[in-house]
């Protein structure tokens, strides 16, 4: 989180504009952001002001960053930029002598809007958020990059517009007492993953479409937001020639190594996250093997328990040489301790460990010097191995007469195990997790209004004509809901510890190139990744091929550590600002908190959901107010679960 921000107003002499600011620069204040910001008055005047002294006084537009705005050469548009461009020596070459490899990235993207316009995004191959004022033209400009790996959420609110890196950011912009989407937070509560990056638990926040652009007008009657998408993954490729599957490995292989070297940037502060998976692996060896960078600092957890290290998998790959293996072992105490700062870092409840051990990780290579760490994210929902993935699988099996394949892999998965464990694992399981993503999560009895389907809204899964299911799973996943969601915490994260994270599997022309792919190349039944496995055969030892896979932690095997802190449970279960909130039944919730702690269940992630909501829910203001009587908008908005993206 870098403090990117833009403010405008339709209607400045009702002060709007200065109050709004005047929350979010409090706001940024409190997270050591406090840099100058340019204001621009309704005669296009731009002044640097240092509001910290300085009144906003007519302005209709306000441009904030982590550093002072930059301005172009000619003095017409000024830039806030956060992110990198690594594709830096084309875009020099292309824009001339004068742009050295010593331009930062964000004078090296407003020279670019100088040459190309916005369309100068197409060219960029990075990760990115920028908001650009165009004084000549009079518009704000903004962007998001292909995948979301960098947050930026607007909302709406008395003819102003807030636009924000940080969802509290664009929250405290909307009004002092933001207000809580009480539909997004029920679902969050039964233990429902996010469903898209629009909506958030602010009402008033949206989150802005990964891959697109948007120009607002300045000094128009009204605040009018329309997303333009520059990037398509759902457009039907025309017909090749069907690739060999040992020279599609190749290809992969080579677009591969080239997207970890535009990747590298200063080799001495480069560090990778290790999790003794497949995909974290591979990178580190073709860092080592085929680039030659020797000595990368490789960044693991490491648990006690053997039922959820990979610490095997972390020693073989490390002993293949060429690493520096730094170890963090998380504890049921250390992960207690940090869930508060985490709530603080994130603005948003916790669904479960997950960004406590990432942000652990994070720290500790902040603290051995790195300034980047390249991560293996992006490849289990490019590559098929996720559960929606494989449904997808079985659909089209199903509806494009691939029966007698199906039967085949089927029988190959019941030769490594049994017919029963193929069955079970790679039919049942995936089928019995899209019906209740359909029909029903989990319900609770002190749960109000939260009996309503998962999934309203199917259209992702049935657009695109011509595409495949796999490849409308994979656009599902990557532009929509699995990647941009899991980047947006881990990009704050990041922020918050001081270094940026790295995913080579998201190059654009790597997901472009397997989303192409024969979907058998991607994966089969019971063999997920499998242009992955084959290509990394050759750099990676045999062990790694044969192992279970583990989540990076599994959040319900310390639950437990709940029950070690039982006054802070019951002062949750009784306060005031959960006894207030509309879909929760105070009483049945106390019982329901009660009942774990006297170990009547052990529904423990419920119980910690309902922990972090607490302390997120007491660190906004005015989060003690009495709400609104329960009503049809506790139930999920259709409106609010599309995009408005042209």
């Amino acid at each position: 989180m870098a403090g990117v921000c833009a403010i405008t107003t339709s209607r400045p002499e009702t002060g709007a504009l200065t109050r709004a600011f005047a929350r979010v620069a409090a706001w940024r204040g409190g997270r050591g952001i406090g840099c100058p910001v340019l204001a621009v008055n309704s005669s296009g005047r731009a002044s640097l002001l240092d509001t910290t002294a300085q009144s906003l006084g007519d302005a209709t537009v306000v441009l904030a960053g982590g550093a002072a705005p930059l301005r172009s050469i000619d003095g017409d548009c000024w830039l806030v930029f956060d992110g990198e461009i690594y594709n830096r020596q084309e875009l020099c070459h292309l824009l001339g002598a004068a742009h050295s490899n010593q331009t930062t990235d964000g004078e090296l993207a407003l020279a670019a809007y100088a040459r190309w316009g916005i369309d100068c995004v197409q060219r960029f191959n990075g990760a990115w958020v920028f908001l650009i004022l165009d004084l000549r033209r009079r518009k704000l400009i903004g962007s998001r990059d292909r995948v979301g790996s960098r947050p930026l959420y607007y909302g709406e609110r008395g003819g102003s517009l807030i636009i924000a890196d940080h969802v509290q950011a664009a929250a405290m912009g909307c009004a002092a007492r933001p207000d809580i989407d009480c539909a997004q937070l029920s679902q969050f509560m039964r233990g429902l993953p996010p469903q898209r990056p629009g909506p958030t638990f602010y009402r008033d926040v949206k989150s802005v479409p990964p891959a697109t652009v948007f120009e607002l007008d300045l000094g128009g009657s009204r605040v009018d937001t329309q997303f333009r998408r520059f990037w398509h993954l759902d457009r039907v490729p025309e017909k090749r020639p069907r690739p060999v599957f040992d020279a599609a490995c190749r290809e992969f292989l080579d677009l591969l190594e080239d997207s970890i070297r535009l990747r590298i940037g200063e080799p001495h502060r480069l560090g990778c996250l290790l999790s003794g998976g497949l995909d974290s692996s591979l990178i580190s060896r073709l860092v080592i093997e085929r680039i030659g960078l020797a000595g990368m600092r490789a960044f693991s957890l490491v648990y006690a328990d053997p039922q959820m290290s990979e610490w095997p998998n972390i020693e073989a790959v490390v002993a293949q040489g060429g690493l520096r293996s730094i170890t963090t072992t998380p504890t049921a105490a250390t992960l207690w301790a940090s869930a508060e700062e985490i709530i603080r870092i994130q603005g948003v409840p916790l669904l479960g460990l997950d960004l406590i051990a990432n942000w652990q990780i994070l720290r500790r290579a902040a603290s051995s010097g790195c300034g980047a760490v390249l991560d293996g994210a992006g490849a289990d929902e490019m590559l098929g191995a996720t559960l929606t993935s494989q449904f997808a699988l079985i659909r089209d099996a199903l509806h494009g007469s691939q029966l007698p394949r199906l039967v085949r892999e089927l029988r190959a998965a019941a030769k490594r195990g049994s017919w029963r464990a193929a069955i079970a694992g790679y039919v049942v399981g995936p089928c019995r997790t899209q019906w209740k993503l359909r029909h029903g999560w989990q319900h609770y009895d002190w749960l109000i209004g939260a009996d309503v389907p998962a999934y309203r809204n199917r259209a992702p899964l049935s657009e695109g004509a011509g595409l495949s299911a796999m490849q409308r799973a994979v656009r599902l996943q990557v532009c929509e809901q699995n990647v941009p969601t899991v980047l947006a915490y881990t990009g704050q994260n990041a922020g918050a510890a001081g270094l940026r994270i790295r995913t080579p599997y998201l190059d654009h022309r790597l997901v472009e190139y397997c989303f192409n792919l024969p979907g058998e190349y991607r994966a089969q039944i019971g063999v997920s990744k499998r242009i992955l496995r084959h290509a990394a055969q050759h750099y990676l030892p045999a062990a790694l091929f044969n192992g279970k896979r583990r989540p990076m932690i599994n959040s319900g095997r310390w639950m437990s550590l709940l029950r070690d802190h039982p006054d802070v449970l019951h002062e949750m279960a009784a306060s005031s600002v959960m006894r207030h909130q509309p879909m929760i039944d105070a009483a049945k919730m106390r019982r329901f908190v009660s009942d774990y702690l006297l170990k009547k269940h052990d529904d423990g992630l419920a119980v910690w959901r309902l922990y972090t909501s607490w302390r997120w829910l007491e660190s906004i203001p005015g989060t003690h107010r009495v709400y609104s009587p329960l009503s049809d908008d506790c139930a999920p908005r259709q409106a609010d679960l599309r995009e408005s993206v042209s």
